[in-house]
């Protein structure tokens, strides 16, 4: 059983969240193997691992303060709803986004709005699967395309500096196979919304 300190418990029952998404980091850094085993125990939240520089130790699994940014509880949360993960590509860019999102008529031209994102505004969402817990399942995609993944691609939202971890240097098809792959023998709602994907045959470039 983890035992929880005072200031934890207090958190929690202040954001009314569940204790048992929380993870106890035994005082680690969050890396990329501390995240896979908070994904394999669908863990949301970890608590003491290392401090933010306010010096607290709640984080969400990709490693923000949620003490410090209470906003990214609700972003966090959203990713384990029902909703759809998606496959979108950009001709300008010739890169496909992989992403997920509750409202998949909106999230086209969201993804459009000012300079688009990236960079490119010219996306368009060829294929979705509506299922449980959409963040998980496009952690979990994203991470078999790993090695095909832009990082760190700076862009802008009016003012705001952002930067783009959800690109991959891949072809649709390829994309659609991870998919089928991912998702077999799941009976999830999918759509394919785009008729002629024959533009859509990039590179597949890994890194």
């Amino acid at each position: 059983m983890v035992t929880m300190n005072k200031d934890v418990l207090e958190f929690i029952a202040e954001y009314k969240l569940n204790p048992q998404h929380f993870f106890d980091a035994n005082g680690q850094t969050l890396t990329s193997e501390v995240k896979d085993q908070m994904r394999n125990e669908e863990k949301v939240f970890a608590f003491n691992t290392t401090v933010c520089n306010n010096g607290h130790n709640i984080k969400s699994r990709s490693g923000h303060c949620i003490i410090c940014e209470p906003k990214n509880i609700h972003f966090t949360l959203i990713n384990f709803n029902e909703g759809f993960v998606y496959i979108a590509a950009s001709m300008k860019g010739s890169v496909i986004k992989i992403g997920s999102t509750t409202n998949i008529e909106k999230r086209e031209k969201y993804l459009n709005e000012k300079k688009g994102y990236g960079n490119f505004n010219d996306w368009k969402i060829l294929h979705y699967i509506k299922c449980p817990k959409m963040g998980y399942h496009e952690d979990n995609i994203q991470k078999i395309l790993e090695r095909f993944r832009e990082r760190d691609i700076p862009y802008y939202i009016g003012t705001e500096l952002k930067h783009s971890n959800e690109m991959y240097r891949i072809s649709y098809q390829k994309a659609y196979t991870t998919f089928e792959e991912y998702f077999n023998g799941q009976n999830y709602h999918s759509k394919q919304i785009e008729r002629d994907l024959s533009k859509y045959k990039f590179m597949n470039l890994p890194k």
